[in-house]
């Protein structure tokens, strides 16, 4: 059971849950292969976030991340921890990342109208056909 703090309270593990169930069931199944590990993981991952926009989608993220955390460190704890949080933050950063991009975007474009957006591309090809490297960062 786990602990909760100072209270003195133990609340059952998500493994001690699992140990009554199987008395009645008999053991879960446990994959064997590497895809079945994975599978399993994945889906684990996904029923664990709460449902909402790209909560099951980061869960399974997050648990493929932890499966192959675990592959890469030889079934080290810690490897399944870090692979799971890497992976599970990862979709965050990039969506923080892309929404201030489309919005300075949207901000620098808002009230362009068609004739604008053909006189830059114009200006664009002209300063292309000169040598000028105009479409990088």
């Amino acid at each position: 059971m786990g602990d909760v703090g100072s209270i003195g309270l133990r609340m059952p593990t998500s493994g001690d849950i699992q140990g009554l169930l199987e008395k009645g069931t008999g053991p879960w199944y446990s994959p064997k292969t590497t895809p079945g590990k994975y599978a399993q993981a994945a889906t684990e991952g996904a029923a664990s976030m709460p449902i909402g926009i790209g909560g099951i989608s980061v869960g399974a993220l997050s648990g493929l991340g932890s499966q192959l955390g675990l592959q890469m460190t030889g079934d080290n704890p810690i490897g399944a921890l870090g692979g799971g949080l890497i992976t599970g933050a990862l979709p965050a950063g990039l969506r923080a990342i892309g929404g201030r991009a489309t919005q300075r975007l949207r901000e620098a474009t808002s009230g362009m109208k068609p004739e604008d957006w053909d006189a830059a591309v114009a200006r664009q090809k002209n300063a292309q056909s000169q040598g000028c490297e105009c479409n990088r960062t």
